[in-house]
């Protein structure tokens, strides 16, 4: 009997697959790809350093794909640069060992690449540190926002990046939060939350040892305190959790990659400026106060269709300022176009179920400003006028969520 298996070699892990035979065959590419590019950090390698590099499946639409894991590696020589798998980070590790020039070469199933590299003695002068982005020091992080830094060095030969050979630490400035406000993953900061209306600075340092000698660079930056996720968690199901400044945070039973936030508590609207007015008042008002279970939820309106332009619109501007301020590291929260059967949430998340939620959707046939709304008593979807006062939930993708700081926290994390 033949079966799919690791097939190790001296350089990689290659996926293999069976054919009609039960003999062994490297899995071919899906038709859409056209061709497989490798990547690496540098294309010159310092001796006694190295490099990473991954290799990515182009698809016909220009879209590419990591395919490190699955991708069959060798090198034209034996003695120039040494392969080693990171399968974790698919990518793999090049160093240099001896001065010269070699081949590294890509297959993945049919398809078939190769980059030249050079290894080359060089003299190490300092290590600093830049940030991807264009972020300039000091960089200000709210709770769960990311950015990248890259360690580099200049040398002899040049500029090197050596951010997967770097040590990286960090270092608070008083007060301290719990256990601290940052969390570093080989260049990549990830601020953790903090109380709204605080701050804290913050120092990253890179260190790299190389021939004997140590080489340092700072870095500075400062994390802001915002609203937090309820028990820095996504999927809280504490009742009560959410009285306070946090808003609670599940992913959809129907959609694996939504993420829905619960409706904001009065403690939420008030640190956060809001007032209880309609909608002519202006920016940051909601509409009335509904209460359950001894906590005070705002209430929003909707927009009225074809009538007066408001500055500002209750349901949509508050799930704007969440995205705006990149709530729980993510910034695209929007209004919700259709509820589809998540009355669950309320029930196993600890959700207010006695009022009902806003979507954007709008009936057919019906016409004026009428919308659907989520009765989570009845697990029905309904339909109201827009000038009612109703509970705002807003959604996002859980995979932007995991993209600017999942991997890297110990929260926010599914409970």
């Amino acid at each position: 009997m033949c079966k799919k298996i690791l097939l190790l070699t001296t350089v990689c892990l290659a996926v293999v697959g069976c054919n009609d035979n039960n003999e062994e065959k490297p899995l071919e590419p899906a038709p859409s790809i056209v061709e497989i590019k490798i990547e690496c950090e540098n294309d010159l390698i310092i001796k006694g350093l190295s490099t990473v590099c991954e290799s990515n499946a182009v698809y016909i639409d220009g879209s590419s794909v990591n395919v490190t894991n699955d991708t069959e590696w060798s090198s034209e020589k034996d003695s120039i640069i040494d392969i080693s798998s990171l399968s974790d980070k698919n990518q793999i590790k090049l160093a240099g060992l001896s001065n010269g020039s070699d081949a590294l070469n890509a297959k993945y199933g049919s398809l078939t690449t190769s980059k030249s590299l050079s290894v080359e003695p060089a003299t190490l002068y300092s290590l600093y540190i830049e940030a991807e982005g264009g972020y300039i020091e000091p960089v200000q992080l709210k709770a769960y926002e990311s950015f990248k830094l890259k360690a580099m060095v200049d040398t002899s030969i040049g500029e090197y990046n050596v951010s997967h050979l770097a040590a990286w630490d960090y270092n608070e400035a008083e007060p301290k939060f719990g256990e601290g406000s940052t969390k570093i993953n080989e260049g990549i900061v990830t601020a953790r939350a903090l109380p709204l209306n605080s701050s804290v600075s913050t120092t990253v340092t890179a260190s790299l040892e190389y021939e004997e000698e140590i080489f340092e660079s700072d870095f500075y930056f400062d994390v802001l305190g915002w609203i937090e996720m309820c028990n820095h968690a996504v999927n809280d199901t504490v009742k009560g959790s959410n009285q306070g400044e946090c808003l609670k945070v599940a992913s959809s039973p129907s959609n694996t990659d939504q993420l829905l936030t619960s409706p904001p508590s009065i403690a939420v609207m008030d640190a956060l400026g809001y007032i209880e007015a309609p909608l002519s008042a202006g920016r940051k008002t909601y509409r009335a106060t509904l209460t359950e279970e001894n906590i005070i939820y705002a209430a929003v309106q909707q927009k009225e269709n074809g009538g007066i332009e408001h500055d500002w619109l209750q349901y949509q501007g508050w799930c704007q300022e969440l995205a705006d301020a990149k709530f729980a590291g993510v910034s695209s929260w929007t209004t919700i176009t259709d509820w589809q059967s998540h009355s669950i949430i309320a029930s196993q998340f600890a959700w207010p179920v006695l009022s009902d939620y806003w979507s954007e959707s709008m009936p057919a046939g019906i016409g004026g400003s009428v919308y659907n709304i989520m009765d989570f008593q009845s697990g029905n979807i309904e339909q109201e006028y827009y000038d009612k006062a109703l509970l705002a939930s807003c959604t996002a993708s859980v995979s932007e969520l995991e993209k600017v700081g999942l991997e890297y926290l110990p929260y926010p994390k599914k409970i």
